[in-house]
């Protein structure tokens, strides 16, 4: 029930953000990169770093088509972690620091060092908040914070690179 609740409490603040905006330019579905992400998380204490591809905006401040694939290791544990962001941007001005929300939903393994717990998979449900810039005409840097809202790392931390091509 608190995942429903969560994704529909996510939804209806996507939805107050986009009413009234104006329509900006977007861009167009197709590949436009790929780029590294580290980080850390707690709860489990994880070291952070996996990939991402960005596959464009189909509306305009929208960034949904963004594969992810993260590994956390450490607290006796590995966490993989393989999902796909939403995210609103405030603004399409890729040459300035943007703000942005979103959630991501992933698939979610936790592989245990511990004898007796071998593996556990659930699908999770995280909310995103990030500042992103562009710098030069293809590149991004972003920094983001993630917070669980169903089976995933409590909070999450890391720094991401995108690489046009």
């Amino acid at each position: 029930m608190r995942h429903f609740v969560s994704m529909f409490v996510l939804a209806g603040v996507l939805g107050l953000l986009v009413s009234g905006e104006a329509e900006a330019q977007r861009r167009p579905v197709r590949f436009h990169g790929l780029g590294p992400r580290v980080g850390f998380s707690l709860d489990p204490d994880h070291f952070v770093f996996g990939g991402h591809a960005d596959f464009g905006d189909p509306f305009s401040y929208f960034t949904l088509l963004l594969p992810v694939v993260e590994i956390g290791v450490g607290d006796d544990r590995t966490t993989t972690s393989l999902g796909t962001d939403l995210l609103f941007r405030f603004s399409n001005s890729w040459g300035s620091w943007t703000p942005y929300l979103g959630g991501e939903l992933a698939f979610v393994i936790q592989s245990f060092d511990n004898p007796g717990r071998d593996r556990s998979s659930d699908i999770g449900l995280s909310g995103i908040f990030g500042i992103e810039k562009g710098i030069g005409s293809d590149n991004r840097f972003a920094t983001e914070f993630k917070f669980a809202f169903e089976d995933a790392p409590n909070f999450k931390f890391t720094a991401i690179w995108t690489f046009g091509h």
